[in-house]
């Protein structure tokens, strides 16, 4: 079993793996248009109330030939957006650990379709 300090080098070691492109910037919102997230998920096994796989579907489509600056986010994205630093603060406090991997782009050469931006990876 890896030690607690093997396993915070392993996540640094991941996060400059995929720290290349940053969640929110242009070349992020391009690759919006080619791939499905890990917030799509839901969507796309049909457990999401809000938003059918068809619509997602089209999305996608519409980000591709249209651009994400067509994307509107809904105001709970906002609030999420806005307590993901609370929330990596207060874990950090609670668990008495670094929240790294903040805002990365994370996409597998093995899955080239699928990409995810975690709100953070801890060891703890």
């Amino acid at each position: 079993m890896a030690t607690f300090k093997e396993l915070v080098q392993k996540v640094k070691k991941f996060q400059m793996k995929y720290s290349k492109i940053r969640q929110h910037q242009p070349e992020w919102h391009a690759l919006m248009g080619y791939t499905v997230g890990g917030s799509n998920l839901g969507s796309l096994f049909g457990v999401n109330p809000y938003k059918t796989v068809t619509q997602l579907i089209q999305n996608i489509i519409d980000i591709h030939h249209q651009g994400a600056h067509t994307l509107e986010y809904p105001p709970t994205c906002g609030w999420g957006n806005i307590f993901e630093q609370v929330a990596r603060k207060y874990i950090s406090w609670w668990f008495g650990c670094i929240v790294d991997c903040c805002n990365i782009y994370i996409q597998d050469e093995e899955m080239p379709n699928f990409r995810y931006s975690p709100d953070g990876i801890a060891v703890v």
